[in-house]
């Protein structure tokens, strides 16, 4: 049987209603995946500003027990007591989220680190004069070395983990989104070659809508999603067209989300009291958060335009550049600590950790979290000030504990009783000093 126009231009048709339908279903099912991709990222952005949030709080915590050690006001203990609340509130917020193993592993130990601290906060604050105690000022050490380190090395790495998911579920939706553009460009170039031989053999009714919907997929693969094709059609061109503002739309919503997700996490490093800043390999600064900048004195301008090295203390020059060098090879710091200059000439002295992002196994910025320690170093200068300065009394200078058991022992008393510092410490003084 003899092949005629009519039945022609009908397997044309099926052939393009074939590339329409074919069409919807690549540009749905990237939707999809660039949509599951971008839910993965906001639950993965919600663990992450949970364990951010836990981190924040411990650091508040043991700074109240610093700040009780330092002015013994005990103002500051019913401070924990409130800080100790919020802790353990945002902990039961991160454990109700869906952790991955390795999380649940590391929020455990956390928890532990949190039990250890809350243990040696409640013999601070038993100490009724803990400014004086040895004891008081070595257990704040050890939480703050020990146990205040592990939670920053563990949420660290909890961040670390979650970031890298959510740059691969992002760089998963770019993957996502370009395949589809692709494949829809595709199809409707196919499209637009079946369309010209339609157009030949098909009223002006039929050409025009098909044209009018080519240009907005045109423009559609070409990243401008504010086109929306008008067509008047019942036919599967209307289909066709609606699918395309439905998909517009929606990724324009997806980007618009993706945007306020960026200015949720911008917020976040700005209103935290860490000191966070991003550079370059070069230790050209990329990133300065509200906290970093008040520390230093820079505006955001004034700091963005320069080198790490020009504040950076003259003295930890070559230790900043060994850093830099070793982070950029792999390696991380937890627990560095680095003077700085600001702006007016002050030195300030932080402490924190330095790692380097890679991209395709190059170094691509390299982020610092610190907290400033200034005023604790000063504290811990002006204690070992007074002992030295005690030593060179001529007499005996005893402190004892209530109990009687002997806490300091200087020199003069070394002489006049006979005994060492180290002998002395912990015995009782009736013993050391017999009448």
């Amino acid at each position: 049987m003899k092949s005629t126009i009519g039945r022609k231009i009908g397997l044309a048709f099926l052939a393009l209603l074939i590339l329409m339908v074919a069409m919807v279903g690549i540009t749905f099912r990237g939707f999809n995946k660039i949509t599951s991709s971008l839910d993965s990222m906001e639950r993965e952005a919600v663990k992450r500003g949970a364990s951010g949030n836990l981190r924040f709080a411990i650091a508040q915590l043991l700074r109240a027990d610093n700040v009780y050690i330092i002015t013994q006001n005990e103002n500051y203990q019913r401070e924990y007591n409130r800080l100790s609340s919020r802790v353990d509130e945002f902990y039961e917020r991160l454990i109700q989220l869906p952790l991955t193993e390795e999380e649940l592993h590391l929020v455990g130990g956390i928890k532990q680190d949190l039990d250890s601290i809350h243990s040696y906060s409640a013999q601070i604050l038993a100490i009724q004069h803990p400014r004086q105690s040895p004891k008081a000022w070595a257990l704040m050490e050890t939480m703050d070395y020990r146990f205040g380190n592990d939670v920053n090395r563990k949420t660290t790495e909890i961040f670390d983990g979650i970031s890298m998911r959510i740059e691969q579920h992002r760089l998963l939706a770019t993957a996502n989104k370009e395949n589809a553009s692709n494949s829809i460009y595709g199809i409707t170039f196919l499209g637009i070659l079946i369309t010209l031989v339609v157009s030949y053999l098909t009223i002006q009714r039929i050409s025009k809508p098909i044209v009018t919907v080519t240009k907005a997929a045109n423009s559609i693969a070409n990243g401008d999603y504010s086109q929306r094709p008008a067509v008047k059609t019942h036919d599967e061109i209307a289909v066709l067209a609606e699918s395309f503002c439905c998909m517009a739309e929606s990724i324009q919503q997806s980007q618009r989300t993706l945007k306020q997700s960026n200015e949720r996490y911008h917020d976040l490093f700005e209103s935290t009291s860490d000191l966070i800043q991003a550079m370059a390999p070069n230790g050209h600064m990329l990133y300065a958060n509200r906290a970093w900048r008040e520390a230093l004195g820079y505006t955001e301008e004034e700091l963005i335009n320069l080198n790490i090295d020009s504040v950076v203390h003259p003295d930890n020059l070559t230790q900043c550049s060994e850093t830099l060098q070793r982070v950029m090879s792999g390696e991380k710091f937890d627990a560095i600590e680095i003077r700085f200059v600001t702006k007016d000439r002050n030195t300030i002295v932080v402490e924190g950790s330095v790692a380097c992002r890679f991209e395709a196994f190059q170094p691509t910025a390299v982020t610092c979290f610190f907290r400033d320690i200034t005023e604790r170093k000063k504290a811990e200068e002006q204690t070992k000030f007074h002992a030295r300065l005690l030593n060179t009394v001529g007499q005996a200078v005893i402190a004892t504990d209530i109990n009687g058991s002997v806490i300091y022992w200087n020199n003069a008393a070394e002489k006049i009783y006979g005994w060492s510092s180290a002998e002395a410490m912990g015995q009782n003084i009736i013993d050391l000093t017999p009448a």
